[in-house]
């Protein structure tokens, strides 16, 4: 699958306003609100994240790999693989795709979040789906909550790729 997203930063206190009257002959349909639970995998100097990739396990979903961007520009554009599989280790065929990246450093889990997730879809009068807004509310783990930029570089860049 190809993947086109836009990510823009809100602060904590943001809410999605009233999308109803966006455009004419467009209706809004809250779609859900769900809890995700991730674990993204690395090597423990964030390889993957260097090159604006990642992998990552997610309850209920399995494995997931988003390889590096190839636009320019706000939107970000970039391949997405799914591949099944049990959480205790990364796929062996998607390690075998970012194997370039990682060469022989071991995949490990560096980060855990839990997300909480709603959709909100933009539809025309015939119920096509325009467009989907997400607002993805994240908790940091514990010893990140005080941390600065400036202090993880590579994680604030992690989670920004």
């Amino acid at each position: 699958m190809l993947e086109r997203e836009v990510k823009l930063a809100a602060p904590p206190a943001f809410a999605l306003p009233d999308l109803e009257d966006v455009a004419a002959a467009v209706e809004t349909s809250p779609v859900d609100e769900r809890r995700l639970e991730t674990v993204y995998y690395d090597t423990p100097d964030l390889r993957l994240a260097r090159w604006g990739a990642n992998l990552r396990i997610r309850q209920g979903e399995g494995w997931t790999l988003k390889l590096p961007s190839t636009s320019e520009g706000p939107g970000l554009t970039r391949r997405e693989l799914e591949f099944p599989g049990d959480a205790s280790r990364p796929p062996d065929a998607a390690v075998a795709l970012v194997i370039a990246y990682v060469r022989r450093a071991s995949l490990v889990p560096v980060a855990s979040l839990s997300t909480l997730r709603r959709r909100v879809q933009l539809k025309n009068r015939d119920g096509t789906v325009l467009a989907e807004a997400r607002g993805m509310f994240i908790r940091m783990p514990d010893e990140l909550a005080d941390a600065t930029v400036d202090q993880y570089p590579e994680f604030v860049h992690y989670w920004q790729s």
